[in-house]
């Protein structure tokens, strides 16, 4: 088997980003499961900003290794977690006598990277949902959910190896994956997913609309679907918000999920005293970004 990490990359210098999922797609030994490691825009900045090099070796420090404030707020926490057990308690101050000692041994000669300048990592943040995001999530709407591993960024590595262990049970054949749930979308697909199949083995794949209805949304409001109202188009599932939603998205789904869609709506206030130009301005707005007044 094998992990692949850091591909497809943001770099297109030799191949786009459209390339690189589909040479993923037609690897010969194609991944059995997709990991995606959910983290909040502000969380992710935060961590890429705190991180720091030591510029002989070349390792990074997050923050939790090398600011002495946080270290000591999670040696408080760890303490008054563990100080039923004496032994741990032992054990614990044994980490407690050394962490700071090698901390202050390096902690002068860490430097922070230019890309892990917070304002540079927004940037990248922002690159990353402009140019990679749309494509990745088309890939994993595109594979089976049973085979989709969803995980909280927030939490530590040992926290997430074990998630994703409780995830995936191996066997000698066959792989059973054990979908992560973070709320009540994920359980509502994955029911779905196996709902009245045209054939064996063949799942509904959720959709980039997720729960959204796509008659609401192309009308500029964005409604959850009701369960009872779903639909399945071209392999994918799509929930619609009421029956006559649905009776509209079944005569014709295309001008619902043609692009820009999904596109969340954007609405715009416009007021002002009387001759102000509110009329004008209005019409400009929605010149410019074709909207409608």
């Amino acid at each position: 088997g094998y992990v692949l990490s850091g591909f497809p990359s943001l770099s297109e210098e030799y191949m786009t980003v459209s390339q690189q999922i589909e040479k993923i797609k037609n690897l010969k030994l194609k991944p059995d499961f997709l990991i995606n490691i959910k983290c909040s825009d502000y969380d992710l900045c935060r961590r890429i900003s705190g991180q720091r090099q030591h510029p002989d070796s070349g390792q990074v420090y997050q923050r939790n290794q090398w600011d002495c404030n946080v270290i000591e707020r999670q040696k408080k926490e760890k303490d008054q977690y563990e100080e039923e057990n004496e032994e741990k308690d032992e054990e614990q101050e044994e980490e407690t006598a050394e962490d700071p000692l090698t901390v202050s041994e390096f902690l002068h000669q860490l430097v922070q990277r230019p890309e892990d300048i917070l304002e540079n990592a927004e940037e990248r943040v922002g690159m990353y949902k402009d140019i990679m995001l749309h494509p990745l999530e088309d890939l994993m709407a595109e594979k089976d959910c049973q085979y989709l591993i969803e995980l909280d960024g927030n939490q530590q590595p040992d926290d997430l190896i074990e998630a994703k262990n409780k995830a995936c049970v191996g066997s000698d054949i066959n792989y059973i994956c054990c979908y992560c749930f973070f709320n009540k979308q994920d359980d509502l697909f994955r029911v779905l997913s196996s709902c009245k199949l045209l054939a064996h083995r063949y799942r509904w794949r959720r959709s980039r609309w997720g729960q959204a209805c796509p008659v609401a949304l192309k009308e500029g409001d964005i409604v959850m679907g009701n369960p009872d109202l779903a639909v399945s188009f071209l392999g994918k599932m799509y929930m619609l918000s009421s029956s006559e939603a649905l009776k509209t998205f079944m005569l014709n789904p295309r001008p619902y999920l043609l692009p820009p869609m999904p596109l969340p709506p954007c609405k715009v206030l416009v007021f002002g005293p009387p001759f102000s130009g509110r009329t004008t301005i209005c019409n400009l707005i929605a010149h410019k970004y074709k909207g409608k007044v």
